[in-house]
């Protein structure tokens, strides 16, 4: 099975006007015996999260670093390692995501040598820090035989074949501009994880993560999943490495003509063969 992933983020129109950088991180690892690990994170970018552009980059650093440490110590075994996330992904796994965010936070807050919050016994207040690096998180984990998905806040993991297209995950989405972070107290208990056989009959498969603001650029549920697809038809026919060339300019373009918010994207293309770049 072949394995092609690239990605791209780009500053959103609305940003562009205000000065604003990009909010989004993501994030690709490769490993020898083919497993891949993709991380998209979306820093909420607001007045009261000023430092959400370093929250998303710990985010994706930190998910990548966890599913690596699990493939490490499951090396012998993927299989086990597939039973660990049907079992933990959304507790355990969870659980040590948002600590280790959280602690890489601190530390990162602590070297920059910024303003510490107090509280109103005049001790540290460590959930406002949280606040000020406030991000969402998805992530994906691609083995020979097996998917794990993982979301906490908004965007979407959609997988797309030749007949079928789809979320990986139904996030609980919540009404308005809000979402589920990192940030806030308990953030596991909003996180959603799935796991997934991969079915070489269905192979070529897109699997494609992406922030709000490509979704949130179109009218309607109906034309995202259009372009999903118009996607998936074009790296079959050109390959990911022509896309690859074009996806800033459309990804810019649609910020432009949408919702103006910045754009992340990743593709991983699974085929039986080398996508042509012809």
């Amino acid at each position: 099975m072949e394995r092609s992933v690239i990605g791209k983020s780009v500053i959103g129109a609305s940003h562009i006007r205000s000065g604003k950088e990009c909010q989004d991180s993501f994030h690709i690892d490769r490993y020898d015996d083919g497993c891949i690990v993709i991380a998209v994170a979306d820093g909420h970018g607001s007045n009261s999260c000023p430092y959400s552009r370093s929250g998303s980059t710990i985010a994706v650093n930190t998910f990548c670093a966890a599913v690596r440490s699990l493939h490490d110590s499951y090396s012998d075994s993927l299989y086990a390692l597939q039973t660990y996330f049907n079992r933990e992904g959304e507790i355990n796994f969870a659980q040590s995501i948002e600590h280790e965010w959280k602690r890489r936070v601190l530390k990162t807050h602590s070297n920059a040598k910024r303003e510490v919050p107090l509280t109103d016994s005049k001790e540290k207040d460590s959930n406002a820090i949280y606040m000020q690096y406030g991000t969402t998180l998805l992530g994906l984990f691609i083995a020979p035989e097996f998917t794990f998905a993982f979301q906490l806040g908004d965007g979407d993991i959609m997988r797309i074949t030749n007949d079928k297209i789809g979320q990986v995950i139904q996030s609980d989405k919540i009404l308005g501009v809000e979402t589920h972070s990192l940030c806030k107290r308990n953030s596991w208990k909003s996180a959603i994880s799935s796991v997934s056989r991969i079915d070489e009959l269905e192979l070529p498969t897109l699997y494609m993560l992406s922030t709000d603001g490509l979704a949130n650029s179109y009218l309607n549920d109906d034309e995202f999943q259009k372009t999903c697809r118009d996607y998936y038809a074009l790296i079959q026919e050109h390959g990911t490495s022509e896309i690859e060339q074009h996806l800033q300019e459309w990804l810019s373009e649609t910020s432009a003509n949408g919702c103006g918010d910045d754009i992340t994207v990743v593709f991983a293309f699974l085929s039986q063969g080398v996508p042509t770049d012809e």
